[in-house]
């Protein structure tokens, strides 16, 4: 299939739909962009215009935490919302939970298409039989203090079969997983719709989404290696707690974590 068929509909409709179907109150779509989280954080919005989308067709300096880079290829959806935590009634108490509550609307998405195993590695990626299908961006704007833009790359109709060979063995993709090819507006259209759902939740009733957390952790009872700018931590994951920290049990006790980059250590044969 050609990638310019994969939308469906002209950009015009297409807005159209967006707009009327999900929480979004301003749209830009681009064919192609450096990087989607890039025009977030150089984009003057008013408030009355967020959420707010900017979608990418094509990325070609997608970017992930720290200094890695997303892989998209056509076919996956590559997007950001610039969002107000407090039109959610989400406390800034409660953003350290954002990207594991992003996480988890893309996983209660996926598992509603029939996508088996689904897990959440903690803090920010989507995992469907330990190969990543999603990750999560969170980044604040400087120029708009209580912003935020969440960037979120899906690997829709982009068959691992075409990634890099470092990449191939590593990531999976829904066309991989279900065997045939997504409308993209269709996938984003309930992603957002779920995102919603998720975001009323946190700013609501956060105290229903540790437990969703817990249960779809991929991490649990499994030996990793935690390194951050100040330290480098090792032990075995207890689990996640209600603030969101991954509970670590190491050699000098339980240490909840906050951020980092994870490595997992092979499992034991």
């Amino acid at each position: 299939m050609n990638n310019s068929n994969l939308l469906d509909t002209g950009q015009g409709d297409l807005e159209r739909r967006l707009l009327s179907e999900t929480f979004l109150r301003g749209v830009e779509i681009h064919n192609e962009i450096d990087s989607t989280n890039s025009r977030a954080l150089q984009l003057q919005t008013a408030s009355d215009q967020r959420p707010y989308l900017i979608w990418a067709h094509q990325q070609t300096s997608g970017r992930g935490r720290g200094r890695n880079n997303w892989w998209a290829s056509g076919g996956s959806l590559t997007f950001t919302l610039l969002l107000d935590p407090d039109g959610f009634d989400i406390p800034r108490s409660q953003w350290p939970a954002l990207s594991l509550s992003v996480g988890t609307a893309i996983c209660q998405q996926l598992m509603g298409m029939q996508v088996d195993n689904v897990r959440l590695k903690w803090p920010n990626d989507v995992y469907v039989d330990s190969r990543k299908i999603a990750g999560v961006l969170i980044e604040s704007i400087p120029a708009h203090p209580g912003v935020l833009a969440i960037g979120i790359g899906l690997n829709v109709n982009n068959s691992l079969a075409q990634a890099p060979a470092a990449l191939s063995g590593t990531a999976t993709s829904l066309v991989d997983q279900l065997g045939l090819e997504l409308s993209l507006a269709d996938v984003l259209v309930s992603l957002l719709q779920e995102l919603d759902q998720v975001l009323q939740l946190l700013g609501r009733s956060p105290e229903s989404l540790p437990q969703l957390w817990r249960s779809l952790c991929m991490l649990t009872s499994r030996q990793i290696t935690v390194r951050d700018v100040q330290q480098t931590t090792t032990g075995i994951v207890h689990g996640i707690d209600d603030d969101g920290a991954l509970q670590l049990r190491t050699a000098t006790g339980l240490k909840r974590v906050f951020s980092g980059t994870i490595e997992i250590e092979p499992e034991s044969t």
